[in-house]
């Protein structure tokens, strides 16, 4: 999306843009810094949480290419579009692993392997991220 900055909506949509990206971008920082202070190695729902975080520092960082996009740009057009649909993709897959580690833990304890639904859980979602954009 181009930005029309010769108009005021067009200049105004664009600072907001730009504000609410600096924000969230700020926030996915200091989420990764906490959660990787605490030791992300030691709780596997610590690990789901790093790997939204960095799905959203993707999804981010590709919000802020489109302040830098012009019309004639062609591939970056194309490459910001895979790139948010492909953090998109992974934050709505580590949201839900979360949500079935938490219900699984619940209900069978410690017989439920943890490291193994996570390692899993990674292999599948770069495999249905990686098909899903290459289609």
């Amino acid at each position: 999306m181009a930005w029309q900055l010769h108009t005021f909506e067009g200049l105004l949509l664009y600072i907001a843009n730009l504000a609410v990206t600096v924000l969230s971008l700020g926030g996915s920082l200091w989420t990764c810094y906490f959660c990787i202070k605490a030791g992300p190695g030691k709780n596997t729902s610590l690990k789901y949480i790093v790997s939204i975080t960095c799905a959203d520092l993707l999804y981010t960082l590709t919000n802020l290419m489109s302040a830098f996009e012009d019309e004639s740009w062609e591939k970056l057009c194309f490459t910001e579009s895979v790139l948010r649909e492909f953090s998109l993709q992974l934050t709505l897959f580590f949201s839900s692993c979360l949500a079935i580690l938490c219900y699984k833990v619940t209900k069978y304890g410690a017989k439920f392997d943890q490291q193994k639904f996570f390692k899993g859980s990674l292999i599948l979602a770069a495999v249905v991220s990686i098909c899903s954009n290459t289609l």
